[in-house]
């Protein structure tokens, strides 16, 4: 840079005193633009406003290296054989179609089913859309690399040829999953070393390791959404985020079980790899510390049910108002707990919210990488599997069915040793004769029956198109609306809804509300008749609520810039004029300074050039020109 500066000014030393500053002046500007534009820039073209989030760290190229890994004869067959047994238990008991192939559907249900109870990861691609397992289009969520389940299925049918898919092709699936989450979190590794100013290819002292970890953990819990910035800010970071993360010392306490489990204690050093199988294990570990925040939540639900007659139902009125004096704080907006899944409004005074489908929703869940989230895991997954064990087979009979679920128990449900209840008995049977006298285990029916003998544990079913689970940014971005409830849409809530039946809250209530709100609350859980299977598509209505009164979300600063440049110009206009007053030199001048900042304005606008670098390029060059600029020596007689 200081060679260019000096060839400038060289350059410009001939010319006119006016125009020698003024085009000095612009040369000065656009150096020091060019400088602060550049000197963010270091992690695959990011610059300071990058997140770790926006950075690409698969692509398409990746899928397929590592999917021709998985298939090569000389890759771990002892690890594929190890995925094919782990599934082969859901795998008997899936339909399938007259040749023992699974359908495309029914190939992202239970690959869903496994990494969520497996691993605790969400797999974007794999969730379903309103109870649908739909594919995702590869041009509709690039971001979080939605499309990759969907083109892994489509490359094992090119290869195989086969019309369907059978469990060996499940493992492959399974196993290219599982290589791709190592290889991103290596490519996140590369992006959290150069943040931090370490070399990948050198060794690092133990401190130094540990705060890679430290920041890689950092990044991972803060959803990847924070800035690249530079070495010197993120160290402070990573001492700042110790004090200020909610449970940082429960949370270390488990790293540090992990990192000396996976370090050698009696190495004083480490390279990339030693470090990348930390944070691989801290990848796949992390979900069991997970579990415990889950139980937590669960556990204050359940103390949220309160008088409810309704098992793992807590009426919305006392969801909002029991949270205002706890721990957790429970701010869903109505519509928002509706797409989730989350509302039970066939109770028209009594709306509730759904225990199991609450805790296993995406609210509660960490989006850690661009190919999955951390959620819930749903203790309904273990008591299917248990039961996929034992049949074996896509359906049951009654007879069969009714001491297998007898057996099973929960921490709130114990087992049934003299049976099931006559209802849940009566109810069973009516599924099993609606569906040919026996009882489809992958059926919304039985997962509705399954709801009413563990209400706390498993999910209730709507019917397909009632429901649209979204991550809060997801739902945010197709409304436009926050996911929060406001202050007066909670009172409006109170106000209007029944509590649970015997509540002190009722007393509270107006005459007319309290009247309302006497009648005893039902004790049956919905029942609808509605049998879907894999791949039925319905659709569903909602009831109404009070729309929230919070503002939108902002709108992008771009349409304030677009309405600043007239204001620039009228500014510019009558600065103008005022400097015409004082000289033609003074005038030459005001106009190169004005025509610099309403060309950052417009750069800025077209997304050319950071506000925060045009800001800094001002500071800049302001203490230049204080500092380090030319003097001209005048004559005295001007100095009078």
């Amino acid at each position: 840079a200081l060679p260019i500066s000096f060839a400038i000014n060289a350059s410009f030393a001939k010319l006119s005193t006016t125009t020698f500053h003024t085009l000095t002046t612009m040369s000065r500007l656009l150096l020091a633009l060019c400088l602060l534009a550049t000197a963010e820039a270091h992690i695959r073209g990011s610059s300071i406003k990058t997140k770790f989030k926006d950075l690409k760290l698969l692509n398409q190229t990746d899928v397929d290296e590592t999917f021709a890994m998985e298939l090569s004869v000389e890759h771990n067959e002892t690890r594929l054989a190890a995925f094919v047994e782990s599934l082969r238990p859901t795998y008997q008991a899936l339909p399938k179609s007259e040749h023992g192939h699974l359908s495309a559907q029914t190939v992202r249900y239970v690959l869903h089913r496994y990494f969520l109870d497996r691993r605790g990861w969400l797999i974007k691609g794999l969730e379903p859309k309103g109870n649908r397992w739909e594919t995702q289009d590869k041009q509709a969520d690039d971001e979080m690399l939605a499309w990759v389940p969907g083109y892994l299925q489509e490359r094992l049918q090119e290869q195989h040829r086969r019309g369907g898919t059978e469990l060996l092709d499940l493992a492959e699936i399974v196993a290219t999953i599982e290589d791709l989450v190592h290889r991103e979190a290596d490519r996140q590794l590369e992006d959290v070393y150069e943040a931090l100013g370490q070399d990948t290819t050198a060794t690092l002292e133990r401190k130094d390791a540990l705060q890679v970890i430290d920041m890689y953990v950092m990044v991972m819990l803060m959803a990847r959404n924070i800035s690249v910035a530079n070495p010197e800010k993120n160290k402070k970071r990573i001492e700042a985020f110790t004090r200020k993360y909610k449970g940082f010392k429960e949370m270390h306490d488990w790293l540090e079980g992990v990192e000396s489990k996976s370090m050698d204690q009696e190495t004083s050093t480490f390279d990339f790899q030693a470090v990348s199988k930390v944070v691989q294990d801290v990848g796949e570990q992390y979900p069991v510390f997970n579990d415990l925040e889950c139980q937590d939540l669960k556990a204050t639900m359940m103390d949220m049910e309160g008088g409810s007659r309704k098992p793992g139902r807590i009426p919305l009125a006392d969801f909002y108002e029991k949270s205002r004096f706890g721990h957790w704080k429970f701010t869903e907006s109505p519509e928002y707990l509706r797409d989730l899944g989350a509302l039970d409004e066939s109770d028209p005074q009594r709306p509730h919210v759904i225990l199991a489908n609450y805790v296993s929703s995406f609210n509660n869940c960490l989006r850690s990488t661009s190919l999955y989230a951390i959620c819930c895991r749903s203790p309904c997954e273990q008591l299917m599997a248990s039961l996929e064990e034992s049949v074996a087979a896509p359906s049951a009979s009654v007879a069969q069915l009714a001491p297998l679920v007898a057996n099973l128990s929960t921490d709130t449900v114990p087992y049934r040793g003299l049976g099931l209840e006559p209802k849940l008995m009566e109810r069973l049977e009516s599924v099993a004769a609606s569906s040919g006298g026996e009882v489809p285990l992958h059926g919304r029916l039985f997962a509705q029956w399954m709801h009413h003998a563990f209400p706390r544990e498993c999910p209730y079913p709507h019917e397909a198109g009632v429901m649209n689970p979204q991550t809060p940014d997801e739902w945010m971005k197709s409304t436009g609306r926050t996911i929060v409830a406001s202050d007066a849409q909670i009172k409006q809530i109170v106000d209007d809804f029944c509590p649970a039946s015997g509540s002190l809250s009722i007393a509270g209530k107006d005459a007319q509300a309290s009247s309302a709100c006497a009648g005893a609350e039902a004790e049956d859980l919905p029942w609808t008749d509605t049998e879907e299977l894999l791949g039925d598509v319905t659709a569903g209505g909602a009831a109404s609520f009070p729309q929230t009164s919070q503002e939108e979300p902002a709108p992008p600063y771009h349409l304030f810039l677009l309405l600043s440049l007239p204001a620039v110009a009228a500014t510019s206009y009558v600065l103008d004029q005022k400097l015409a007053a004082q000289g033609a030199v003074a005038q030459k001048k005001g106009r190169a300074l004005m025509a610099c900042v309403f060309t950052a304005t417009a750069l800025v606008f077209m997304d050319l050039l950071d506000l925060r670098v045009a800001a800094g390029a001002g500071l800049v060059f302001f203490l230049w020109k204080r500092f380090a600029g030319p003097r001209l020596v005048l004559p005295l007689s001007a100095k009078k």
